[in-house]
């Protein structure tokens, strides 16, 4: 196939578009994306690999952040620096202290994931105050810049999850490769095409890691996933641990990822005390709240 300048027009309508941006520029081979490197008077060097010509041809629509998020379905994004980190830690152990569920927090209950599942590990003045400025940071950095993208009239949605402290020596219970998928209606307000984003921010001095197996969101749809955790067969299970990676997270840096990513949590011990705010975005369309009628149920 050979473009010239009328059929590259359409061409950047077409991925403009269409949701799967990456994956229709991955179907070219190298020469027809030189080819398109060069209407668009884009410098290619020789030995460029495929992975590198298409980050270049979709820079000038969209931020590496957004390629990042679309093309691998994990980012991660840096957010605190030093002192920020170790301030907002001083803040978190301080309100771990006073928790009102537990009567000691030295060793507290966490449960199969090691982490916090008390309400006021969700709820409460400084993880609000530091979950509004991670929202209000992605906005300014990813979020604006996703729906210019995909869908101008895409809105997204802050939503609440736990605080983590997992002391050295504690580890998570395993989950094999399994996709998060949320609840759909009536539990929720999900619509065909939101996308749920989860993740975390790392709160200590060393890094933590992610594993998934990068691209494995464009292979469905989230809305069609049954909900809960949509797990893996075995022999599915042996070739995703061929094709996984371990993304790292820097302190002070956020991860976040498609609910639907194929990932596993692995059940390693903490070689230091860690923490971490998990969080959850939701990228809709709607007016409306994921839980709205829980939340009128509920008269909050």
């Amino acid at each position: 196939m050979v473009l010239d300048k009328i059929e590259y027009y359409f061409f950047i309508i077409y991925i403009y578009i269409n949701m799967n941006i990456i994956k229709n520029l991955e179907s070219f081979n190298e020469n027809e994306l030189r080819h398109i490197a060069g209407i668009m008077n884009i410098q290619v060097n020789t030995n460029e690999s495929n992975d590198n010509i298409i980050k270049k041809l979709v820079h000038p629509i969209m931020t590496d952040y957004v390629y990042e998020l679309l093309k691998n379905g994990v980012v991660v994004i840096p957010f605190l620096d030093t002192q920020q980190l170790k301030d907002i830690r001083i803040s978190f152990i301080s309100t771990v202290f006073q928790f009102p569920e537990y009567i000691s927090t030295t060793n507290p209950v966490l449960g199969g994931f090691a982490a916090f599942g008390n309400p006021s590990s969700f709820h409460n003045p400084f993880i609000r105050k530091l979950r509004k400025d991670v929202y209000k940071y992605l906005q300014k950095v990813l979020f604006k810049d996703y729906a210019s993208v995909v869908n101008p009239s895409l809105k997204s949605e802050m939503l609440f999850d736990r605080m983590l402290l997992r002391k050295k020596g504690q580890n998570p219970l395993a989950e094999s490769w399994h996709r998060d998928v949320c609840s759909k209606p009536p539990k929720s307000t999900l619509s065909k095409g939101d996308n749920i984003l989860g993740g975390w921010l790392n709160l200590d001095d060393n890094n933590q890691f992610f594993s998934c197996v990068p691209g494995t969101h464009l292979d469905v749809e989230l809305y069609d996933l049954t909900d809960g955790f949509d797990r893996f067969t075995k022999e599915q299970s042996k070739q995703l641990d061929q094709r996984k990676q371990k993304i790292k997270v820097k302190p002070g840096h956020i991860v976040l990822f498609y609910q639907h990513i194929a990932h596993e949590v692995l059940p390693n011990k903490a070689k230091n005390d860690m923490y971490r705010l998990f969080h959850g975005f939701r990228l809709t369309t709607s007016d409306k709240q994921l839980f709205e009628s829980d939340y009128k149920k509920r008269k909050v």
